[in-house]
């Protein structure tokens, strides 16, 4: 038995595709979100950190954070990494 109607699923589906559409165009505003993702994950494999947690209160608090984002951004960019 469903929980929803017909229409009621169908207007979920339809609210589902405008929030997807709507995240990816914020997304491909903000290609720093990626890159900025992106170095995250590869300095906690690299760091392998037992409190990951506070690695990652470090991280996103470093005053270098916007460069060293951008750096990496321009770095995959460019395919170097």
């Amino acid at each position: 038995m469903n929980a929803l109607t017909e229409s009621q699923q169908a207007l979920l589906n339809q609210k589902k595709v405008e929030l997807r559409v709507k995240n990816e165009q914020y997304l491909r505003a903000h290609p720093e979100l990626g890159d900025m993702t992106a170095l995250f994950l590869g300095k906690a494999v690299e760091a392998r950190p037992d409190d990951v947690l506070a690695f990652a209160a470090r991280f996103f608090t470093d005053k270098r954070l916007r460069e060293a984002t951008a750096e990496h951004g321009a770095l995959r960019r460019h395919g170097k990494k």
